[in-house]
């Protein structure tokens, strides 16, 4: 081995080593955030498939499903693998997204490198991809897996091919195998994402500029034939689109053009390309969410917008034969952003900083490429003196803004880190952010802030009211606070709006239960359950409101259905272990809350509901141990004081029961009356008329 390719491939290990640190130093960060209750609950942490971990009926379901209107069972899958290796720890899943991402910035170097020649050039493409703050979204968003997983797929594609290009002269039999690779590369890239359907058109793009096959090939049949051996892969990409249209059609996220016209969409297609441009060189003001303006774009952006986006085409076709990556480059941006552009409007977002993943590959070829011929370098060469250092200002300057853009993505990065910051964040940067006001609010909502979670659902439903989801939203917030009947309203004008939502459903039936209105709750949780056969937490509820009832095997019969969707469902085995309390059957009673203390160990209602069991063997010893433990953890439990009260007067703690009543009394909670004649009987009540 020569001198000189042994420092190269050194060079190249060295520059690929640094792409991992780099990538590792920005997103690290990732690996200490939650959670998102913006589909990361579809994707996760709400999925019964998922939750199930890695299986066979997990894999089917994944392959037949076209649950968040999309078909990727790939995807599905490495969401299934995450939660078998590190259940719900929000880092492990963070890591798997990272490490992707991380493996997909080295390939990009190499791959470009394979195909180019040019190490410095490739690797600042690479490193533009590893660390852009746009690119944020996609590592940062467990949700979108499928961008990093797709993309690993996009890439190892590419790879195959610029391999079959390779053996295509020297061996018609390797030539084929690793054509055949490619076909199997593409159509897994597709069961990730289907944003691969672009693919063909870009492996002809690649044949243009860096492979040259259009240049050496001798006549127009030659060109022809390029164009054919795609057939297969434009095959694929149109099934995957049909697939992904009645999918997204099904999963009612195709937007109509009552909602949006053609003119509104092209015109915002138009906006968005620029956008993203300018967001490519300045990326600031970033946001989960940007609301679509509807008709509002003003007629002077849309065509200043046109007009920039004729004059770059143009000038790429002019000089496309002196700088062919101009046209690879523009047209890989282009052509790739053409599935999200919004002509096929999907969601009520103008644009998304995910969509960028690959699309701006594009743009950094130009940059790297374009700026070198502007000062008329050639890398590796000095062409005259003085041009050495003006060279090495260039890569100077390159590293600047390598490093620069890091800092920028790591600060990014830290808005992520959970629910409220992301939104908090999306409210600062854009206007009329209904979606983020909807999503701060749940996220307050959870932290036991209901006042502010009602504050940000309202300005959510000025801002587009007939937001159903808010709607729905503010229900929960106002039955957080007691206050059903308006919850009750909320979640009837969310089914106006959704009439088929089973979740909005679930909500009504809750809030019915609240109300002590069983009969009507029974009935629209059995709706919900209709529309969503799957739905567990409409199977506990179900049976929530049997147990009010007093019909204690069907509220038993509820709980497990909702287990088997979900096992690992702490409330349900807490439930389900006071059903079985009740019915008799101690020891599946004490199984089923020991279960749920098991998968939840600070959970106060499991606690209490063992006391509840305990109390019923006559065990009061253990019972008033457990539901000491509940008010532990959870002070205010009303089942808790009140079973304690039983417990404590049941083991000769007369005073402590009375400290338990007048506790009940404060805070409204109902007693049996025949228990407190009882409880007097044995010691009047401290500091009452006893005369």
């Amino acid at each position: 081995m020569g001198l000189a390719i042994l420092i190269q491939r050194r060079t190249g290990i060295f520059l690929a080593a640094i792409l991992v640190m780099l990538t590792f130093l920005v997103f690290a960060e990732t690996l200490r955030h939650d959670f998102l209750n913006y589909d990361d609950n579809k994707y996760v942490t709400e999925n019964p498939h998922v939750l199930a971990g890695l299986s066979l009926q997990g894999i089917i379901w994944a392959f037949r499903s076209t649950y968040a209107a999309n078909w990727h069972p790939l995807t599905w899958i490495s969401h299934m693998l995450d939660v078998e290796l590190f259940g719900l720890k929000p880092w492990g899943h963070h890591l798997t997204s990272v490490l992707l991402h991380t493996v997909n910035a080295v390939f990009l170097f190499l791959l470009l490198y394979r195909m180019t020649g040019f190490m410095w050039r490739s690797w600042f493409v690479a490193a533009l991809f590893a660390v852009h703050p746009v690119h944020l979204e996609s590592v940062a968003w467990v949700a979108e897996r499928k961008d990093v997983l797709s993309t690993f797929f996009w890439l190892l594609t590419m790879w195959a091919y610029t391999r079959y290009v390779e053996w295509k002269q020297i061996s018609p039999k390797h030539a084929l195998l690793h054509y055949a690779a490619t076909i199997v590369f593409f159509a897994l890239g597709l069961m990730s994402k289907p944003m691969l359907v672009t693919l063909p058109f870009v492996l002809l793009l690649l044949d243009y500029w860096p492979l040259r096959r259009w240049v050496r090939a001798e006549t127009v049949f030659k060109v022809q034939a390029q164009i054919i051996e795609k057939i297969p892969f434009f095959l694929l990409s149109g099934a995957s689109c049909v697939l992904t249209f009645v999918a997204q059609r099904h999963g009612g996220a195709v937007t109509t053009f009552q909602q949006f016209p053609l003119g509104v969409r092209l015109s915002n297609a138009a906006v968005s390309y620029v956008g993203y441009v300018w967001k490519a060189i300045f990326p600031l003001r970033l946001s989960i969410f940007y609301p679509h303006p509807g008709p509002s774009v003003p007629l002077w952006e849309v065509v200043i917008c046109c007009i920039f986006l004729a004059i770059a085409s143009g000038f790429v076709v002019l000089t496309m034969r002196r700088r062919p990556y101009l046209a690879t480059g523009w047209f890989w941006y282009l052509g790739t952003l053409v599935p999200v552009i919004g002509i096929v409007q999907v969601g009520a977002q103008s644009m998304a900083d995910r969509y960028t993943y690959v699309p701006l590959i594009g743009l950094f070829i130009i940059v790297a490429w374009g700026v070198p011929d502007l000062l008329e370098q050639k890398v590796g060469q000095v062409l005259v003196s003085g041009q050495a250092s003006k060279m090495c200002g260039t890569w100077v300057i390159a590293g600047l803004v390598v490093v620069s853009l890091a800092a920028s993505a790591s600060i990014q990065a830290n808005y992520w880190r959970n629910n409220v910051s992301l939104f908090r964040h999306a409210i600062a940067v854009t206007k009329h952010n209904y979606l983020a006001h909807n999503n701060l609010g749940f996220a307050l909502a959870e932290q036991g802030d209901a006042e502010g979670a009602i504050r940000h659902y309202l300005r959510a439903l000025t801002i587009k009211p007939d937001f159903s989801l808010a709607h729905n939203n503010l229900g929960l917030a106002l039955a957080q606070i007691g206050d059903y009947e308006k919850a009750i309203e909320h979640y009837q004008e969310a089914l106006r709006q959704e009439p088929d939502s089973a979740a909005v459903y679930n909500n009504l039936g809750v809030a019915l239960i609240g109300m002590g209105r069983l009969d009507q709750a029974i009935e629209v949780l059995s709706q919900a359950l209709r529309i969503q056969p799957e739905y567990a937490e409409a199977y506990t509820n179900l049976g929530i409101a049997y147990f009010n009832q007093g019909d204690i095997e069907s509220a038993i019969v509820q709980y497990k259905k909702a287990l088997e969707y979900k096992p690992n469902h702490a409330p349900t085995h807490s439930n389900l272990g006071a059903a079985y309390a009740r019915s008799g059957n101690f020891d599946a009673a004490i199984a089923e809350c020991l279960e749920a203390l098991r998968i939840e160990p600070g959970f106060a209602d499991a606690h209490a509901n063992l006391g509840l069991t305990y109390s019923l063997l006559g065990r009061w010893g253990d019972a008033i141990r457990e539901y000491r433990e509940a008010l532990r953890i959870k002070p205010g439990l009303v089942q808790a004081h009140r079973g304690l009260a039983v417990a404590l007067a049941s083991a000769g703690d007369y005073s402590g029961a009375w400290e338990e009543v007048k506790w009940c009394r404060r805070n409204g909670v109902p007693l049996d009356q025949d228990f407190i004649t009882a409880l007097s009987h044995k010691m009047p009540e401290p500091g009452a008329d006893n005369r």
